[in-house]
């Protein structure tokens, strides 16, 4: 039941901020026209409200916090939900913030996808592109 919920939610909310031109990821599916990620990296503290994550790109010296709240989806790069109390330092993720702009994300940026390439932190993705990136 809680599955096919969190599934429900995630369709709901990938089509409604579809309409703004903004296309979320979903699980085990590729929408076209998938944005790009506001942040990927690694993830270097886990805490209850969210993570902090070392960006791969090298304008942010420092981890960035980022929220993670109850209608944020999360689920590996292939595709199986992962629940918040699973993440740990080192997993390289993907992060979508619930707004293109990050500057309207919120303080801290508010995650609508956060999704760990592997459950294993030692289990590395060989291209920093995440899965489904600007499918047309």
């Amino acid at each position: 039941m809680k599955r096919v919920l969190l599934l429900l939610l995630a369709t709901t909310s990938t089509i409604a901020i579809a309409g703004t031109g903004y296309v979320l990821p979903a699980p085990d599916t590729c929408l076209p026209d998938t944005a790009a990620p506001s942040i990927r990296g690694r993830i270097k503290a886990v805490a209850k409200a969210g993570i902090s994550v070392k960006p791969d790109d090298h304008l942010h010296p420092k981890p960035i916090f980022i929220s993670i709240r109850r209608d944020t989806q999360l689920f590996t790069a292939f595709g199986g939900f992962v629940e918040p109390s699973e993440l740990r330092a080192g997993q390289y993720v993907w992060v979508w913030y619930v707004t293109r702009d990050p500057r309207r994300a919120g303080s801290p940026p508010k995650a609508a996808v956060v999704m760990p390439f592997s459950m294993d932190p030692t289990d590395q993705p060989s291209t920093r592109t995440a899965p489904c990136e600007g499918e047309k």
